[in-house]
Parts: structure tokens; C-alpha cells; sequence
């Protein structure tokens, strides 16, 4: 396998794990989840050391 490809597949997991504890600390907090994933997400978003991640949108 490629380097770039444990990169991509590394960066996707770390979204997945990232989304999944937020969810987590919004159901424990009584908080609606997607909006506190959504919140936390355009908060990275404007970190500088977050790198770039563009999905494809097609199937297969």
C-alpha cells in the first residue's frame, strides 16, 4: 500500500473517532449532537496545523 494512502485513510478514521466523542459528550452533556458536531467542526476548520481533507462524493 502507499504512503499516501494510510495518510488518507488515517486522516478519515481520526474524522470518524473525532465525530464519534463528540456525539458521545453531547449525549452525555443532553446537548443535540448534530449540532454540537457541526459547531466543533467549523471550529477545526479554522486551525491552521488541521490539514485539508476534500471527500469524493461518488459510490464504488
Amino acid at each position: 500500500m502507499d504512503a499516501t494512502l494510510f495518510s488518507v485513510l488515517g486522516s478519515r478514521f481520526s474524522v470518524l473517532v473525532g465525530s464519534v466523542v463528540v456525539a458521545a459528550i453531547a449525549r452525555w452533556r443532553g446537548w443535540p449532537a448534530p449540532l454540537l458536531v457541526t459547531v466543533v467542526a467549523l471550529a477545526a476548520s479554522f486551525l491552521p496545523f488541521i490539514p485539508e481533507m476534500e471527500i469524493d462524493g461518488t459510490c464504488g
